[in-house]
């Protein structure tokens, strides 16, 4: 069986990740994890509208969602509802956003086990 995250979609689940989500700051990302059992895992991925030209965010988010697809073991025993809001200031290549959501997702997979 292979475990395929899917896009987020409705405002009440984003307000719900807002308000009772886990949240991790970097360098202009912020990661937000609501431990909701849904299955599969469910991710979204914000850039601001202010971040530059729409070609510059497309980017990002197809970037962004790469990553999310192909390390989403990292949340295996644990599903929810991931979103990766991404700031203005952020300007670093696919290799460095990469290997900062790795160390986010890691950082947030002990704090779930935290709270377990």
């Amino acid at each position: 069986m292979i475990l395929k995250p899917s896009p987020l979609k409705g405002q009440k689940k984003f307000k719900r990740i807002f308000k009772e989500g886990i949240r991790l700051k970097a360098e202009n990302i912020v990661l937000y994890f609501n431990p909701v059992y849904d299955f599969p895992l469910k991710y979204a991925v914000i850039v601001e509208s202010k971040f530059g030209k729409a070609i510059e965010r497309n980017k990002i988010k197809r970037q962004a969602r790469a990553i999310i697809r192909t390390h989403s073991l990292f949340f295996l025993p644990y599903f929810g509802n991931l979103l990766i809001y991404f700031q203005r200031g952020f300007n670093l290549n696919f290799f460095e956003m990469h290997n900062l959501l790795i160390k986010k997702f890691m950082e947030l997979r002990k704090c779930l086990k935290n709270l377990q």
